[in-house]
């Protein structure tokens, strides 16, 4: 008798553990079944991949424009492009070919988009090829699993501790809208003092370029609209010290003609030259991303450069002037081992 009253009590604690963890990772809601932190408005990332599908699926027929891209567009507002209802399925070193298995995805949960926005992130042409991070739900076009089994896990139980210690991963956030922004606390960017010329000078290449066509292709948008997000003028300063200047010119130039709209905001600029606008020389305030905003909405301002309004040598020019100009402003910097504090965010 005294074995089968502990067998009870056993099981009857384990149960309430049990349901005390999924009621409690629900609460916070790290991968967003149901609309995010119910507590406070800040979402740390801890699986964006999964997430965005999640939050997605809550109203995916409702989408008439998709945005795809890496970390630096997941703090672009998707409500601030006129005229359409954007989802913003960019993410964390998010690459064109993990987009395709999530554009076959919304071609299957949602609809055609009218709208097509792609965030180019060049380090993807100069790297090294990696498999794609994507959840095996969205390579089967499958629906999520159902919460309760990731809400079991002892992973996302941890980082819902830390979402209620607010000790985020990372010095942005998602607020209760799914849009990414900067944590108040966020530090100014500091400019490097040196460089590490070892090891890098690795050419930008269009090998890759298929990819962007590709998903073109499948979700066969009205209009498609590209851009390069700003990186501060310090982080793009290696682009000459390592030779590779022309190469990156060209890949973005090539990349360009694949869209009905190209900008590239990552030329030097006075906006890119300032420290209080980023923290890290590649992601920039949510302020910052309404002026991109209002880029791609066709309309004109002084930031960006429009690529479907140049010729190559005039994007050259452009381009390359804006690169000596800021060059000579900041002077020969030292050359360092690989201590060196700072290193090119274009890598």
């Amino acid at each position: 008798m005294k074995y089968k009253k502990y067998t009870i009590l056993f099981s009857t604690l384990t149960v309430m553990g049990l349901v005390s963890v999924i009621l409690f990772n629900s609460i916070i809601d790290t991968l967003w079944y149901f609309g995010g932190n119910k507590l406070f408005d800040e979402n740390y990332s801890f699986n964006e991949r999964f997430a965005k599908v999640n939050h997605y699926l809550m109203a995916a027929k409702s989408y008439d424009c998709i945005i795809f891209g890496s970390s630096r567009v997941t703090l672009l507002d998707a409500n601030k492009i006129d005229g359409y209802k954007c989802f913003n399925f960019s993410f964390s070193d998010g690459t064109p070919e993990e987009f395709i298995f999530y554009a076959k995805y919304i071609k299957k949960y949602g609809r055609i988009p009218d709208k097509l926005i792609i965030g180019i992130d060049a380090r993807y042409y100069s790297r090294k090829s990696s498999q794609p991070n994507v959840p095996e739900f969205v390579i089967a076009l499958d629906y999520p699993p159902v919460f309760i089994k990731p809400y079991l896990s002892f992973d996302v139980l941890d980082f819902s501790i830390r979402t209620l210690q607010k000790k985020p991963p990372r010095l942005r956030y998602y607020d209760a809208e799914l849009i990414g922004d900067l944590l108040p606390n966020a530090p100014y960017y500091k400019p490097p003092e040196c460089f590490t010329p070892d090891g890098f000078g690795r050419p930008y290449t269009g090998k890759n370029i298929q990819y962007i066509s590709r998903l073109k292709e499948i979700l066969q948008a009205k209009s498609t609209v590209g851009y390069v997000a700003p990186i501060s003028a310090w982080d793009m300063l290696p682009l000459i010290e390592d030779g590779e200047i022309n190469s990156y010119i060209e890949l973005v130039y090539d990349l360009s003609r694949e869209f009905d709209m190209f900008y590239d905001f990552s030329a030097p600029s006075a906006f890119t030259k300032r420290t209080d606008n980023n923290y890290d020389g590649h992601h920039f305030t949510r302020d910052a991303n309404n002026k991109i905003a209002y880029k791609l909405n066709g309309y004109e301002s002084e930031f960006g450069l429009s690529l479907h309004k140049l010729s190559y040598e005039a994007y050259k020019r452009a381009f390359e002037g804006a690169m000596l100009m800021f060059e000579k402003e900041v002077g020969e910097r030292k050359k360092s081992d690989w201590d060196c504090p700072h290193r090119s965010a274009v890598r």
